[in-house]
């Protein structure tokens, strides 16, 4: 620095020369961790982002299939029934009317109660599947009459 034509110098102690490379390293040690910090922040916000797209898109996938089943269900009802009622018809022509009465002694479970109870349950959370309920429980109680049937 200059005065007045002379040269003067500006002193400075070396322990003001560590404190101030302590303060200037201190910062930037702060600015690094900040930045860290930011960063794996960022890391962690995108990760959790494209994990929430990949689930809306499984949830979506899942919403299409489910949605196609409930269009399709009122055919397949109508197609199991059908099938259901030949299928009676062909045991009834051949070995006639099948015992619907329950007789003390045997094996053969009575699930009228449970399946009615099935059947409301399904009509209650999927109302387009109650069909598929009922023709459930009608091959079940077929079921049971044939194996009255075959064991008496």
């Amino acid at each position: 620095m200059r005065s007045r034509g002379q040269v003067r110098f500006i002193k400075i102690s070396s322990r003001l020369q560590m404190i101030a490379a302590t303060v200037v390293l201190a910062l930037l040690l702060v600015w690094g961790l900040t930045m860290a910090t930011l960063a794996f922040s960022q890391f962690a916000n995108t990760k959790d982002r494209l994990s929430l797209l990949n689930r809306e898109a499984t949830v979506t996938s899942a919403e299409n299939r489910v949605t196609s089943y409930r269009k399709g269900i009122d055919g397949v009802a109508t197609d199991l029934g059908r099938r259901e009622e030949v299928i009676e018809k062909l045991v009834q022509a051949h070995v006639g009317d099948l015992p619907q009465d329950v007789r003390p002694g045997e094996t053969v479970s009575n699930s009228g109660n449970a399946a009615s109870q099935t059947v409301k349950k399904v009509s209650m959370a999927i109302p387009e599947a109650a069909g598929l309920a009922r023709i459930e429980a009608r091959q079940i109680g077929f079921v049971e009459s044939l194996t009255r049937y075959a064991d008496r």
